[in-house]
């Protein structure tokens, strides 16, 4: 009898087998890139995807913004024994696994930076969206992209720049390595110049309504140089200006021989001091009623 029943078994899987179109799978009924950036609505619907990366720097007790574990005299949190509790005996890591692994942003922020790439590279196909709109759109994706770039940065230290191009998907660990302190910082400014000359100062330049609300504008790319400057300069990224971990940063080099961390440079207090600057001088004069920059003349608007 069990014989009997697995000989039935087997026949029914090779009759199956047979037929191939049982099992072919058509794709067809599937929209590709083309046909989604060939629309206005979903186009649309793609960028507003690329802001669900964004870390939750705003929730202090379980996000990226986690300041609970700050204190120094800090021991035990209201949450109970969780990734606080692990910061405070050494067994913290920004790799870890378990429940701290919602701090282990690598793998979800390369995601959503080859997203905001693919985003930049066909959102052109949208001719339903006026030049101006798309312009503004493929800057929202830039400033984006510099933004995950940047939050790797601030976690993991230099990383590794794709640029625009795709991380091939055969890339080979023992062939790659994070490119420099200074690559990294110079690739984020320039991405954020980039993105601030065409995104919108209020978000009806270009004719949102408010399902727009939120989104990036020219300030927001300032304000976000303006931070990245300020990492530049400070001593945990600007080389060392004498003492014992001068000799240990100028030893770091990377896979293609370069040096990674920088020589001290007093000059990148100045570029992060202009960039402050602009962002003040742009959101003070941008808002009515609020008063001018000092020295501008005036009190108020």
């Amino acid at each position: 009898m069990k014989k009997s029943y697995i000989i039935a078994i087997l026949a029914a899987l090779l009759t199956l087998s047979a037929c191939d179109s049982y099992f072919d799978i058509d794709f067809q009924d599937q929209a590709n890139l083309e046909e989604i950036f060939s629309k206005k609505n979903t186009t649309e619907r793609y960028l507003t995807h690329l802001y669900s990366y964004l870390p939750h720097d705003e929730d202090t007790h379980n996000g990226a913004g986690y300041v609970i574990p700050r204190s120094d005299e800090g021991l035990f949190g209201f949450l109970g024994y969780g990734s606080f509790n692990k910061l405070r005996s050494g067994d913290y890591s920004t790799a870890a696994q378990g429940d701290v692994v919602q701090y282990n942003i690598w793998k979800t922020m390369y995601i959503a930076i080859r997203q905001c790439t693919i985003f930049m590279d066909y959102v052109d196909l949208d001719t339903e969206d006026t030049a101006q709109v798309r312009a503004a759109m493929r800057a929202e994706a830039r400033f984006l992209r510099a933004f995950y770039y940047f939050c790797l940065f601030r976690q993991y230290g230099p990383v590794i720049i794709w640029g625009d191009e795709l991380a091939p998907e055969n890339a080979e660990g023992s062939k790659l390595d994070r490119n420099t302190v200074e690559e990294n910082i110079n690739f984020i400014v320039d991405e954020l110049d980039k993105a601030a000359k065409d995104l919108p100062t209020t978000l009806t330049e270009i004719g949102a309504n408010d399902s727009w609300t939120g989104r990036a504008t020219k300030a927001a790319a300032m304000a976000l140089k303006s931070r990245v400057l300020i990492y530049a300069a400070s001593p945990l990224y600007n080389g060392q200006d004498g003492g014992t971990l001068k000799s240990v940063f100028s030893s770091k080099k990377n896979y293609y021989g370069k040096q990674i961390f920088p020589e001290y440079d007093q000059s990148k207090w100045d570029k992060a001091a202009a960039a402050a600057k602009d962002v003040i001088d742009r959101t003070s004069c941008s808002r009515p009623g609020t008063r001018k920059p000092y020295g501008a003349g005036g009190t108020s608007e």
